[in-house]
């Protein structure tokens, strides 16, 4: 999830357009909808639309739902929106460096004035589009979901503004958003670099540069074990909810995640220290595979771990092939070993999933198919 504002013209010109004075804010937690300081039940503290770090422009409005919120769904954010069905914006200024930003939305309930069903929006975050023809209501029906998060990674540079426009595909339709959170990525864990940081292409010898013109879209996170994982601070700090599972006593696991035809794909893998410590000293030889593809042995990661220290990750580039309309392929994450890892203790500690955006600097792909909306 890299980002994103450019010096383009455009860009420029909005930047300058939507100046207002603010404080450079760290990580920001916004209620949309909402007026003062609100805590959710984790106790964190999210802010209302009329905070002085940032900007609401545009034409729309404070809405709240209807009824009852369905269980589970914390109130902070999900109980207030900012809804319209003209263009509306919120605009950031932030300090230089990767941002994650995490959109929230809860189109299970009704808002004042706002049928369900009738979102259909575009989101935009400088020259990128992270969501097009979007339906939080029909995606989350589609996944048997009470709220819906969408989240991406990119990249702002100095004196830059962070710009997250939402707008309506017609007058019939209209935009909504009930969260926002825009979260700094520490550098040991960046995801896109301006260097000479090459990523391998997974069944090529090629190597592939992501630089701050790519966005990414958050896909997968798999927590391999129970335990925390290395960088656990950090990472539950800025990403959410990881996938977790077990691996006690296993010999061959293989993970499945569906993903969107068309698109480029970051892999991230991590390595345990612990588990890669009892695999050398048991003479263990493993492997990983992506795509059935080895990618890593025992001996690789071995080296690697002796010449750089600390803890170990590899980035890895897969190509889903298609045109947007043919769905999707999984990706395919296989961990194969000789013998048994001791408690679990196996050498891979998780792994994350992107999708980076194309040559028109967009995420988006369609809509998932609904049952329900089909029968309306």
């Amino acid at each position: 999830m890299r980002t994103f504002l450019v010096s383009a013209a455009r860009w420029t010109t909005l930047c300058f357009l939507f100046t207002f004075t603010a404080v450079e804010a760290g990580d920001i937690y916004i209620n949309c909808g909402s007026t003062g300081t609100s805590a959710a039940l984790d106790g964190r503290e999210w802010l209302g639309d009329n905070h002085p770090n940032f900007a609401v422009k545009g034409s729309s409005a404070k809405s709240s739902v209807t009824g009852e919120l369905l269980v589970p769904v914390d109130p902070v954010p999900f109980r207030t929106a900012r809804i319209s069905s003209s263009r509306f914006s919120y605009i950031f200024r932030v300090s230089p460096g990767q941002k994650f930003i995490r959109l929230h939305f809860n189109p299970t309930s009704s808002y004042h004035g706002f049928k369900r069903f009738n979102d259909l929006f575009t989101v935009e975050a400088g020259p990128f589009t992270l969501l097009s023809n979007f339906s939080a209501s029909i995606t989350a029906d589609a996944l048997s979901l009470n709220s819906l998060t969408k989240e991406f990674c990119l990249s702002v540079e100095e004196s830059q503004l962070l710009n997250i426009t939402f707008s309506s595909q017609t007058q019939d339709t209209h935009a909504f958003v009930n969260g926002i959170e825009i979260i700094s990525v520490p550098e040991s864990i960046s995801y896109c670099h301006t260097g000479d940081v090459a990523v391998q292409v997974v069944g090529r010898k090629s190597l592939v540069y992501i630089d701050n013109s790519t966005a990414l879209e958050m896909v997968h996170l798999q927590n391999v074990k129970l335990d925390s994982i290395s960088s656990g601070a950090d990472f539950r700090g800025v990403f959410g909810m990881w996938a977790k599972q077990k691996a006690n006593s296993v010999k061959n696991i293989t993970w499945r995640v569906s993903v969107d035809v068309g698109f480029r794909y970051l892999v991230r893998l991590h390595f345990c220290e612990l588990g890669l410590e009892t695999a050398e000293t048991a003479n263990t030889n493993f492997s990983l595979s992506i795509n059935h593809m080895i990618v890593i042995s025992n001996g690789d990661i071995h080296k690697e771990r002796e010449d750089k220290g600390g803890s170990v990750y590899r980035n890895y580039m897969v190509m889903a092939k298609g045109r947007k309309h043919e769905g999707k392929r999984n990706i395919l994450i296989s961990l194969q070993s000789e013998g048994e890892f001791i408690s679990g203790n196996g050498p891979l500690e998780g792994f994350e999933i992107f999708k980076l955006s194309n040559p028109d600097n967009s995420l988006a792909s369609p809509n998932p198919f609904s049952p329900t909306q089909d029968s309306l």
